[in-house]
């Protein structure tokens, strides 16, 4: 008689092992949580991450699915708050439920200590900064790591872990420069900055989703045969975007400003905004209303710190301003605005081999 011989395909359990951050104080309020996953039959894994301020989980902090093995905390944790967090696996088949970690979050004055961004030996230079709705750090810079001047750009979240890799943002035999950046109410990128790929100095655009990926590549703002450099940018609550730069296209120095749309369209074209003497290292913010405000470096007299109010689409409200006193010549500064929609200025006064600092509050 015939035998028959029946083969069974034994389904074994998924693996969990490693959780981090396990039994660690000083985590920040957007961790990024991380663990080891296997599946013996090589199945797909399915994860839910479930964190909770006690060990019964009761109730329930977060209950998340995911299909890798990490998970960044999007909504903020309290400061000083222990925490614990479990992950279950599923193959389809079989469920493995890992052990309890916990960890305990940062005090709220706290600062981490210094993370390196950049690890290539080449030079690595003017970094702008940005941080989205949940925290997270978004940063471009200057980097040489690939034989000229190029932009690149790097992910991270609240407590400095890489979220991307890092990202080259131009790609050019040309070199490009002064790179800024901000980030819309949609968590998408813009950035702009100096390229010479046209043969002079013109500001460029792109813009970047979440995730990284190019939503608008490198786009050309500027065309004109003198240069135009050293731009920086400005979000509204519309997610428009407002550009200032200087511009030479009318023999001088001279801010000029554009508004673009969140895809990069020009919305309102070149505008000149600084007729006299030389004018250059231009900031831009917005306050809540939507109105400009624009400071730069103006060489009249001296080098003096001015500034402009605009409305959104970049008309001036009322005359320019010397910010400065005349004894004081300028070298650098930077500019905020509160929830009130004041204006915070500080500017670095250089007197002879000495230099300090200043400050200056405008009411809106």
């Amino acid at each position: 008689p015939s035998r028959i011989l029946v083969l069974f395909d034994e389904n074994l359990p998924p693996h969990i092992e490693n959780l981090t951050p396990d039994n660690q104080t000083n985590i920040g309020i957007h961790p990024l949580l991380e663990w080891d996953a296997y599946d013996p039959n090589n199945d797909p894994l399915e994860f839910t991450v479930l964190l909770a301020e006690n060990e019964n989980f009761t109730p329930l902090i977060l209950n998340q699915t995911v299909y890798a093995p990490q998970l960044s905390v999007d909504a903020p944790l309290a400061y000083l708050t222990t925490y614990y967090w479990k992950v279950i696996a599923s193959d389809g088949i079989n469920i493995t439920e890992s052990e309890t970690a916990s960890f305990t979050t940062r005090k709220n004055e706290s600062w981490s200590d210094d993370i390196r961004i950049t690890e290539d030996e080449s030079d690595s230079y003017n970094p702008s900064i940005a941080v989205d709705k949940y925290g997270n750090s978004h940063i471009v810079w200057v980097d040489w790591m690939d034989g000229n001047a190029e932009i690149y750009y790097s992910k991270r979240d609240s407590y400095g872990n890489p979220l991307l890799e890092t990202k080259r943002i131009t790609n050019n035999d040309a070199n490009s420069g002064l790179p800024e950046i901000a980030v819309d109410s949609n968590n998408n990128v813009h950035i702009v900055w100096n390229d010479a790929r046209t043969g002079n100095d013109e500001i460029f655009y792109s813009k970047l989703d979440e995730e990284g990926n190019f939503l608008v590549e490198n786009t050309q703002l500027t065309h004109m045969v003198e240069e135009s450099s050293t731009a920086d940018l400005a979000i509204d609550s519309t997610n428009n975007i407002h550009v200032v730069w200087e511009d030479r296209r009318t023999g001088g120095v001279q801010i000029y400003y554009m508004k673009l749309n969140n895809d990069g369209v020009k919305l309102v074209n070149d505008t000149q905004i600084t007729y006299a003497g030389a004018s250059d290292y231009s900031s831009i913010i917005t306050d809540p209303q939507d109105d400009l405000h624009v400071t730069w470096h103006d060489h009249r007299h001296e080098i003096h710190l001015y500034y402009l109010k605009l409305d959104n689409n970049g008309v001036p409200i009322g005359e320019e301003k010397k910010l400065t006193p005349d004894n004081h010549l300028v070298h650098a500064h930077d500019t905020t605005v509160d929830d009130s929609g004041n204006i915070h200025l500080i500017w670095q006064f250089n007197q002879g081999s000495v230099s300090e600092l200043y400050y200056k509050k405008l009411n809106n």
